[in-house]
């Protein structure tokens, strides 16, 4: 995280939820992105590396909001294994022209990333840099140069006509953020109400998504006040999604 942020009541905060937080310095002559592509590291080193007992790491931006049992749903349904080499995402369908940054990789993926120490922090050091600031493809590119892909998250013959159309095709078979373009440019608001028509309109598809953005440009936009602009929508998501596996939202 950011060393601006108040560390010390973030953990107070989410001690009783079981979660804490760090800080990620910044590293010089890269963008902030660089984080993006070194936590997964930082975060499996933190919890005890090749004797960790995690199985899945959840990798999102400061805005996403998952659905855990929509993601142990699209796991278990699929029957992957966690110490196999897997990292999920929708890069394989939809990233021709477009990027999403949510994406899930597998304890079994990290062991071999971070295998050698010559390996990946290299790589990221030389991926992300100012001219070419997305943190999230030299993680790929790390998963690619150990020569493995995204796992196929779609039955065979629905991928391989995916994969031959194109990348805007079967835009709701996404998993990650599907209400979601990059740099998306609408408020917190906009997006919560076009959720709510989702659900409506397609209770069981919308069950199949993962990960939400609150927010995507909100550096670029008028929606500054985190309080005001954006926390009311960010609790709306959380009490749809929570209604939506029939559990109350209203908390």
């Amino acid at each position: 995280m950011d060393a601006n942020l108040d560390i010390r009541t973030l953990n107070v905060l989410g001690g009783p939820y079981n979660e804490t937080y760090s800080v990620s310095p910044d590293v010089p002559g890269h963008p902030h992105t660089i984080r993006h592509a070194l936590t997964p590291i930082y975060t499996y080193e933190a919890l005890g590396a090749v004797n960790a007992t995690f199985s899945w790491m959840l990798l999102g931006d400061d805005d996403t909001v998952w659905s855990l049992p929509a993601v142990l749903r699209l796991v278990n349904e699929r029957r992957l294994n966690a110490e196999e080499p897997h990292m999920l995402g929708d890069f394989q369908y939809h990233c021709v022209r477009e990027h999403f940054e949510c994406i899930a990789p597998v304890a079994g993926m990290l062991k071999l990333l971070a295998r050698d120490p010559h390996f990946y922090l290299p790589l990221a050091l030389d991926t992300v840099v100012p001219e070419a600031a997305s943190g999230d493809v030299a993680l790929a590119e790390g998963v690619r140069l150990l020569g493995y892909g995204f796992t196929n998250l779609l039955p065979s013959e629905e991928a391989a006509r995916v994969a031959a159309g194109s990348p805007k095709q079967n835009i709701t078979r996404r998993f990650f953020a599907p209400h979601c373009l990059f740099n998306d440019g609408r408020s917190p608001d906009e997006h919560l109400r076009v959720l709510k028509d989702q659900a409506a309109k397609a209770p069981a598809a919308f069950r199949t998504m993962v990960s939400v953005h609150a927010r995507q440009r909100i550096l670029f936009t008028r929606y500054h006040d985190l309080v005001r602009e954006v926390l009311p929508a960010y609790r709306g998501i959380v009490a749809l999604l929570l209604s939506m596996e029939g559990e109350d939202g209203g908390g």
